[in-house]
């Protein structure tokens, strides 16, 4: 399995599905809120999966037409007459006045015990129940979302690697949870971190928003990552900056203050602290569209192969 800590809202599956069409994928997060839009998101990615299946399915049935559309029965595209009607008595599309084809399949290509052309079942989805992407009928039978600690997963789970991104400055203890995140791993697996560090940017919302808080956290924890996966190869451990771009600094501070780094502060310091802040900020803070290019750190690691697996055979 591919296993996601702080999966919120889970963006990581639209890319992590398609890659990984025949893993399951499993999502965890503490809040029930995060659980249930996850679960959202990967029904629409379900759903947008049946779609394309069904016109994949499509095309394949629009066999026996050459290249210039007509078929060599003299028909011509789809097998139609000059009057739109087929050969056999079928109107376009192949079905008949019931809106049947002549192989039992309805127009959705689907016959009536749920198995379309190519063996592809209702919606596209294979006779596993598993469309092309990997996600099933019931919201992704190859995918799934937990609610539970990300920070401490089950070692017993031998994933074949662990992807968390931007969750773990998060959690109260992250040298311990990223030890978690690599302990869970399978002999050969691989971890896959991205995450906010301390110094992000110099200038930007970040840095302004760390300006109006009392000073910066305390983010010495970041050196105890790397010694925290002792015995781990670490095949990457660098900075990557993309471009952000917010609507206006009243827009970042909100949506931080809603959703963002801020929400824990504004519950331990309540609406008079949190309108005091965002006028001071947006004192600071420059007019119109805020475009900003803050770093990110990525850290790679393998689990070695045990010393059986890693022999080469002897005969």
């Amino acid at each position: 399995m591919v296993v996601v800590p702080c999966c919120g809202t889970f963006p990581e599956l639209e890319l992590l599905a398609p890659w990984f069409p025949d893993r399951r994928i499993v999502g965890i997060d503490l809040s029930a809120e995060m659980v249930r839009l996850a679960n959202l998101r990967a029904a629409s990615l379900r759903a947008a999966s049946l779609r394309a299946a069904s016109l994949r399915a499509a095309s394949l049935r629009a066999d026996g037409v050459r290249a210039g559309g007509v078929r060599a029965d003299g028909p011509g595209a789809g097998g139609l007459g000059a009057d739109g009607v087929r050969a056999d008595g079928l109107g376009a599309g192949g079905l008949g006045a019931d809106g049947v084809r002549a192989d039992g399949l309805g127009a959705d290509g689907i016959a009536a015990d749920g198995v379309g052309a190519g063996g592809l079942g209702a919606g596209g989805l294979g006779a596993g129940g598993h469309g092309a992407d990997g996600l099933g009928s019931d919201g992704g039978s190859l995918v799934e979302v937990v609610q539970g600690d990300a920070a401490a997963l089950d070692p017993a789970w031998g994933a074949a690697a662990v992807v968390s991104v931007f969750g773990l400055q998060q959690l109260p203890d992250p040298p311990a949870a990223i030890r978690s995140w690599y302990d869970a791993l399978r002999p050969g697996g691989r971890l896959c971190v991205v995450y906010w560090p301390e110094f992000a940017e110099e200038t930007g919302p970040f840095a302004l928003l760390d300006e109006v808080i009392d000073g910066r956290r305390d983010r010495s924890w970041e050196d105890a990552l790397i010694p925290a996966l002792d015995g781990a190869v670490i095949e990457r451990d660098e900075l990557r900056s993309y471009p952000m771009v917010h609507p206006s600094a009243a827009a970042y501070f909100d949506a931080a203050d809603r959703s963002g780094p801020l929400r824990a502060t504004a519950l331990a310091r309540g609406d008079e602290y949190i309108a005091e802040l965002r006028a001071n900020y947006l004192a600071k803070a420059p007019a119109g569209e805020w475009v900003h290019h803050p770093q990110a750190r990525l850290i790679s690691a393998r689990k070695p192969l045990s010393r059986a697996e890693a022999a080469p055979p002897t005969s």
